[in-house]
């Protein structure tokens, strides 16, 4: 859907970091692709189903990403 490098954009500014959505569903998430209205990520997702009081879900998110090097 996109190359790394257009999802990053900045790379000054900005990581690119690659999910599962298996790995979102376990924690009885959902994700939606989501492409950026301006054209610039076509592979763009959002993850719902967390309040702004869960402290142990992106925490464990973060643990299951794995960084793309560009």
């Amino acid at each position: 859907m996109t190359t790394p490098e257009k999802a990053v954009g900045d790379s000054n500014k900005f990581f690119l970091f690659e999910l599962a959505n298996e790995d979102v569903e376990k924690l009885e998430l959902q994700s939606y692709h989501d492409r950026l209205p301006d054209g610039s990520n076509g592979a763009h997702a959002v993850i719902i189903g967390m309040t702004i009081d869960d402290e142990i879900k992106p925490g464990l998110l973060a643990r299951k990403s794995k960084r793309v090097y560009l």
